[in-house]
Formats: C-alpha cells, structure tokens, sequence
C-alpha cells in the first residue's frame, strides 16, 4: 500500500546493494517521508553524533533525547514541516527566512508559530515586518532568557519589585529550598509553590 501511494506521486526510488532506497532531492519529496512505513527505510535509527548541521536542530529533531534519530522522528518533523507551510518549496531556498505569508493558518501550529514570530518581531522594535530571520529569533531568545522575566518558571527574589513579595520568595526558598532559572539565578518554581 505504502509503496503504491510513494509510486503514484512520482517520488524517485533508485538502488543501493540490491534495495531500493527513496531519494529526497526537494522539499515536496518531503511528502513522500511520511508515508515511508518502517520495513522501507535503509536504518530506523542512527546516532545523533554522526549528523552536521545546526546544533539546536539536531537537539529538537531527537524528540525523546536518546542520542537517536529514529525514522518515527523524521517521520513527526517532515509531518510537521508540511502542515505549517502553504508551500514547502521555500525550503529549497535554502533560507534562514520565514516569510509569515507562507504559514499555513489554516493548521494550530502555524498560528502559533505566526503569534510567535509576531510577538518576536513587537519586540525586536519590528512589529511592520513580514518575515523573520533566524537570527532574529536566535537575537531574541538570548535577550529572552537573560531577562528578569524570562517565562521560565522560575522567580528569583531579584526579579521582583515588591518588597513583600521579595521577603515571601526568600521565605519559601528558605523553607522547601529553590530551583535555578534558564540565567543560572536562584528562585522558586511550581514545586516549591506547591
């Protein structure tokens, strides 16, 4: 069944050692990676240590933080991939811009994604803008985190104005003890609130 869906969309197949292996030489090959089921592929696993490429790429493509890219992970991302974008082929491009005009609404995540580039560029001073480098986001992030009001969990007594409220932090930390936000500062979170 697999192999007859793969076929009737064109998708290119060409022999390795006596195997057919599917060949991805663009975005809208992409398709063709999610309805490869587990026999058709060449390995279902190998160690996330042998890949090149952005390193906060290959942590997040590792969904279960095994070491392991697993076929049921590529198989999530390119699945992913193709409901947030209206056309994949932007991905040929090989660019680090999304163009907010190219995600596809119509899908949760793209709007998500959308409210999210929004937000970024508001913050960035850009809020006109109609794309959104990586570099942007990566720009954004480190401001992000580094900020008293990272949205990490965690409230070190430092990042609060009110006295009151300082002293009750400092008091649950010294009661139940603490956790340590994204900056490495100290404070309370979810467990120690509860």
């Amino acid at each position: 069944r697999t192999m007859g869906i793969l076929n009737r969309q064109k998708f290119a197949f060409e022999n390795y050692g006596g195997t057919y292996q599917l060949q991805l030489k663009n975005a809208s090959d992409l398709e063709a990676v999610v309805y490869l089921d587990e026999p058709f592929w060449m390995a279902t696993s190998a160690p996330a240590d042998q890949f090149t490429g952005d390193p906060v790429l290959l942590e997040r493509l590792d969904k279960d933080q095994n070491g392991r890219f697993q076929s049921w992970e590529i198989r999530e991302a390119a699945r992913w991939l193709l409901e947030v974008l209206r056309d994949p082929s932007a991905i040929d491009t090989k660019s680090d811009v999304l163009e907010l005009a190219n995600l596809d609404t119509r899908h949760a995540a793209a709007r998500a994604l959308q409210k999210t580039a929004k937000q970024v560029l508001l913050t960035l001073g850009d809020d006109k803008a109609r794309s959104l480098t990586l570099n942007q986001i990566r720009a954004h992030e480190a401001f992000f985190v580094q900020s008293k009001h990272n949205c990490d969990g965690i409230i070190p007594p430092e990042s609060v104005d009110d006295d009151e409220l300082k002293t009750f932090i400092q008091d649950i930390m010294r009661t139940v003890g603490s956790a340590e936000d994204h900056t490495g500062a100290i404070g309370v979170g979810h467990d120690q609130l509860n």
